[in-house]
């Protein structure tokens, strides 16, 4: 299946799925290194910020039950709802367009320790909208909460029981689980940072932001059902997948990222369309990624603060994935047999790298970099490399 990743010091698990079958895992690490437990891709990660999906699939499953409307005001629909959030509606939250900003916006908020979700919302009250509703991209946290609040108060049940009702039992992710800690049907994988092990319960606390438990297998199952229409209809998958609002040219971390629809990055990859979320609390990184014209999928969970989770799904797709749009097992052969494979690499103001398209000779890759260079917007540090 192509040319093994260099994995270092990877810990964590990987799965890539073409055409609904599985078709490279890879598990390395230890899930809790005071007991020696080895990671398998059945074990339990944070998903961080990748289950953000599952925030605008429960909306979305609302919506066509007639029971949200996506443009209407939140204040239809949550009670004791801050004057000044009035206006925000259900669109605005899941594109990040609510002007209500991240964490940072919360007074006080300490991540290791974070105030109740009440307390949040309370807090975050007391200040301003970083922006009108409708206007500037604003990625937020905050905005997922007062989502997954909208789905408790609408559905009249915790955003925990909803998910495992209404999305993880009827798709059989029997290893996927949201909010606080319990006992689950998996092992679980410990956070660690810099070796050490690291306290991430308190995001357990908060919904839809990142408390999510889950697996690589059961996050590749989600990506079959979500592709075949099994969850939301095809309409509402469209819209999750629409690039709604312009984001950053910094932004993202997968192919090129065009703008973000519900729950997803939404951008390109050797020309193809592409969803994807990556993920990052204390101890865990994650990436999610679905490519459905290559009836591709990737999932990575990793419990190291140090995993970069992005780079690691741009290799993936170029080792196991590139050729599926050539279609099926006859395209990836085809890709594995050439003759060469040069990659366009770039590099943002923050220092992230990322993997925007593989080609099959220099020069087709050299015109593509030319392409971005000339332009205004990706004034960033471009190169080529071959595999």
């Amino acid at each position: 299946m192509g040319r093994e990743t260099d994995w270092g010091s990877f810990g964590g698990a990987v799965s890539v799925f073409i055409d609904g079958e599985p078709v490279y895992e890879r598990a390395a690490g230890l899930a809790n290194a005071a007991e020696g437990t080895l990671i398998s891709p059945d074990t339990c990660f944070r998903s961080a910020s990748a289950s953000k999906q599952f925030v605008a699939a429960s909306v979305l499953l609302l919506v066509e039950a007639g029971e949200v409307e996506l443009h209407a005001p939140i204040a239809r629909y949550l009670p004791r709802c801050p004057t000044e959030w009035g206006e925000i509606t259900a669109h605005q939250l899941l594109t990040h367009t609510g002007g209500l900003g991240h964490w940072s916006e919360v007074e006080g908020f300490d991540p290791v320790h974070p105030p109740s979700p009440e307390e949040i919302l309370e807090r975050r009250a007391r200040r301003p909208l970083v922006s009108a509703p409708g206007g500037e991209f604003a990625y937020s946290g905050v905005g997922y909460l007062l989502a997954a609040r909208l789905v408790e108060h609408v559905a009249d049940q915790p955003y925990a029981e909803f998910t495992t009702e209404r999305v993880f039992a009827p798709l059989g992710m029997r290893s996927t689980r949201a909010g606080a800690r319990a006992p689950g049907p998996g092992p679980e994988a410990l956070g660690y940072r810099a070796g050490e092990p690291v306290d991430a319960t308190g995001i357990s606390a908060i919904p839809g932001t990142g408390e999510l438990w889950t697996t690589v297998r059961d996050l590749n199952r989600y990506a079959i059902a979500f592709a075949a229409d099994a969850l939301v209809s095809a309409f509402s998958r469209e819209l999750m997948c629409a690039p709604h609002t312009a984001v950053p040219a910094a932004e993202g971390a997968f192919g090129e990222t065009t703008g973000y629809g519900y729950g997803y990055w939404i951008g390109t990859i050797d020309g193809l369309s592409a969803h994807y979320h990556p993920g990052d609390i204390m101890g865990y990184r994650s990436m999610y990624v679905s490519v459905l014209n290559a009836r591709a999928s990737i999932a990575i969970l990793s419990n190291r603060d140090e995993t970069d989770a992005s780079a690691i799904a741009g290799r993936l797709w170029t080792e196991h994935c590139a050729g599926a749009r050539s279609g099926g097992a006859a395209g990836r052969a085809g890709a594995e047999s050439a003759s060469e494979t040069w990659e366009l690499w770039r590099q943002d103001d923050n220092g992230n790298r990322y993997l925007v398209s593989v080609h099959p000779d220099e020069a087709s890759a050299r015109d593509r970099m030319f392409v971005f260079e000339s332009g205004t917007v990706h004034k960033q540090n471009y190169w080529i490399q071959k595999l």
